[in-house]
């Protein structure tokens, strides 16, 4: 029933996925056969990350809110914790489809963009975005556009937070953290991050009436 569950996102969010992918095509496409492009600074791939996790937040729920999907699904003989599993499973997957395809364009094109070091922060940075995202979306289940109103102004101060770090640390500085504590330490954080907020919206959704 989860496979089915993991199944039935992905088939609702197939345009916003081509559509992500086809964006993420054209930006390195242009580095790759245009020259004396600007590059692109670290601060703008990861507004461009909050700007794609806020559609894939978005679409995801709106489409159950449109629906009224979450309702029918919840009335099936299916623990509601399977039904939050899933789509954590499915963001997760997501996450790492994108973050796979991105590093394949660039190792295609040539165009260098994308650091490993800064991959890993990506993913970690994305862990952190979806952790807080799916706490807001199932803390509002009932309420959509309060849920989104929400996520928006958490996106819009992380990318707030993030524009001081970048003026007056830097974000190129993430090198030196690598150096000062094991990236491996940070990865395992996030996930540890990700878990506890699974558990909370598990916790969340199984208490919330939502007939």
């Amino acid at each position: 029933m989860m496979w089915q569950l993991i199944k039935r996102d992905a088939m609702n969010m197939k345009n916003v996925i081509i559509v992500i992918m086809a964006f993420i095509l054209i930006i390195f496409s242009l580095y790759a056969f245009i020259d004396n492009l600007t590059p692109l600074s670290n601060g703008l791939l990861i507004a461009m990350i909050g700007y794609f996790s806020y559609l894939i937040f978005g679409f995801l729920f709106y489409f159950d809110y449109k629906n009224g999907v979450m309702r029918f699904i919840a009335s099936l003989p299916v623990k509601k914790k399977a039904i939050v599993a899933s789509r954590y499973l499915f963001v997760f997957g997501a996450i790492l489809f994108f973050l796979v395809y991105s590093w394949l364009l660039d190792l295609l094109f040539k165009t260098a963009i994308l650091s490993p070091i800064f991959m890993l922060g990506s993913f970690i940075f994305i862990l952190f975005i979806t952790a807080v995202s799916f706490i807001i979306f199932y803390s509002f289940i009932r309420y959509f556009w309060a849920s989104l109103t929400f996520q928006l102004a958490f996106l819009l101060f992380l990318a707030f937070l993030v524009s001081l770090i970048d003026i007056y640390i830097g974000l190129d500085s993430i090198r030196q953290v690598a150096h000062v504590q094991p990236l491996i330490v940070l990865v395992l954080s996030a996930c540890i991050l990700l878990y506890v907020s699974y558990q909370l919206a598990k916790y969340i959704f199984t208490k919330t009436d939502i007939s």
